[in-house]
């Protein structure tokens, strides 16, 4: 099909979807707005232009074409979910997004929920959720500013010096409650069975951790070096866990047991989070996803996976609107290649705990009884 040109816009085409032959950015905006149940209003005379220079000015006019040039509703296929096994999906630029939240009944938690709530009113917008992602991080790095840097910031940007293993306990003092902080914007998690609560925070810790930093030190679109929220890095190759003390080889040995993922991490994550520029918003949405993924090795009772899926077609839907209001060109495109970093990240996270148990293994990682890393992420 390389060489056609698409029959709504006029872009190359990429293969026949729903019917018609099309490019990749109508083929996903159909989909989008056939699963999301999409209703556009044309504010002219319901006849603009589409074509491949201007066809996100009128959704509607382009909807209208997409059904008028053959492209069949019907085709459409169910939904997916992202965070899904890993073994079971291909990365690819076109992304199943869930459909829109219906209100949840019955999912055996209500009884634990005061008798006015309901669940779907509970979930703050993204908007909200963005700015106090923002100001978790933000209370987390001025805790570890001087008033005269925080006063000179302006002037001379934040100061960073290298990072040291006796750092590590003063950061985690401040990461748990911002954790905790987070988690509780993160509605209805206070509301779930404790067990479950538990299973998740554990799973979750470690990648919000991970998170934090990755995004921290794409905002300054450093590629080499790892930043840190007490204003520290560590220079690409580098563990993290090298501690006062440590010999040549011990060194050594931690670097090369921890640098394969961390290596993965700078170049599947890191490079494209960089060169995406991925905004707070975006930011927002990995983390809802990461908390509220599937890739559960313990189990959960079944009313809690019901909110799972819920949270997970909510931020979704709630990313795109927001593209939308934002006027973002393409904004498909863009979700697709926001959620393509998600299966990496999840893995690598995962891999990166894994490093740490064999380090714990040979007792080359021993952070002490002070620093709740093993009991509440590594673990």
């Amino acid at each position: 099909m390389s060489g056609s040109d698409c029959a709504i816009c006029g872009s190359i085409a990429d293969g026949v979807h729903y019917g018609v032959t099309s490019c990749r950015s109508c083929n996903a905006f159909f989909r989008r707005a056939v699963t999301f149940k999409h209703k556009y209003i044309c504010r002219k005379s319901g006849h603009c232009e589409v074509n491949k220079h201007v066809r996100c000015a009128c959704r509607a006019c382009r909807f209208k074409k997409c059904l008028d040039t053959g492209m069949d509703r019907k085709a459409v296929q169910p939904p997916r979910d992202p965070t899904g096994s890993q073994n079971k999906r291909k990365r690819t630029a076109t992304v199943h997004t869930p459909t829109a939240d219906k209100p949840v009944t019955n999912i055996g938690i209500a009884s634990t929920l005061p008798a006015t709530t309901d669940i779907s009113e509970m979930e703050s917008c993204l908007d909200r959720l963005a700015q106090s992602y923002k100001d978790q991080m933000r209370m987390q790095q001025l805790h570890f500013t001087s008033v005269e840097h925080f006063l000179s910031e302006n002037e001379k940007g934040v100061i960073f010096r290298q990072g040291k293993f006796e750092d590590m306990y003063a950061m985690s003092k401040v990461e748990l409650p911002a954790l905790m902080f987070w988690l509780e914007k993160l509605h209805p998690f206070k509301q779930l069975p404790m067990e479950d609560r538990v299973k998740l925070m554990n799973r979750y810790a470690m990648r919000k951790l991970g998170v934090d930093s990755i995004y921290f030190t794409s905002k300054y679109n450093e590629k080499d070096k790892y930043l840190m929220l007490n204003n520290t890095y560590f220079e690409r190759g580098m563990s993290g866990f090298e501690a006062p003390g440590d010999d040549e080889a011990t060194i050594k040995t931690k670097q090369s047991l921890f640098s394969p993922t961390y290596e993965r991490f700078y170049e599947s994550v890191l490079g494209p989070m960089c060169n995406m520029a991925i905004t707070v918003h975006e930011i927002t949405t990995i983390q809802v996803l990461l908390m509220w993924s599937s890739n559960q090795k313990q189990e959960i009772t079944v009313s809690t996976k019901q909110v799972m899926q819920q949270r997970r077609s909510k931020i979704i839907q709630e990313l795109f609107e927001h593209y939308e209001k934002i006027k973002l060109p393409d904004p498909e495109v863009r979700l697709g290649n926001v959620l393509l970093i998600l299966p990496e990240m999840e893995t690598l996270m995962d891999k990166h705990c894994e490093d740490f148990r064999v380090a714990k293994l040979f007792n080359l990682c021993d952070l002490g009884d002070n620093i709740w890393y093993e009991k509440y992420g590594y673990g």
